[in-house]
């Protein structure tokens, strides 16, 4: 974390020592905003899972149990 150390008294002041120093560097820190060498060593964000699509017949069966109801 030394790298990151301007990023964390500029950004997450009072975190230092508490967990949540990567959630402010990581989520509610811009990564534009981070310096390139902080940037470089922090982990890369995962994409989201995309949706899958329904299939007819699961769009059929939904319609079915909103009709029960």
């Amino acid at each position: 974390m030394d790298a990151c150390q301007p990023d964390i008294d500029t950004f997450c002041k009072g975190l230092e020592y508490t967990g949540e120093v990567m959630g402010c560097l990581t989520e509610w820190t811009k990564p534009t905003d981070l310096t390139e060498k902080c940037a470089a060593t922090l982990p890369k964000k995962a994409e989201a899972p995309k949706k899958r699509e329904k299939t007819p017949e699961e769009i059929e069966k939904a319609k079915k149990r909103r009709r029960i109801r």
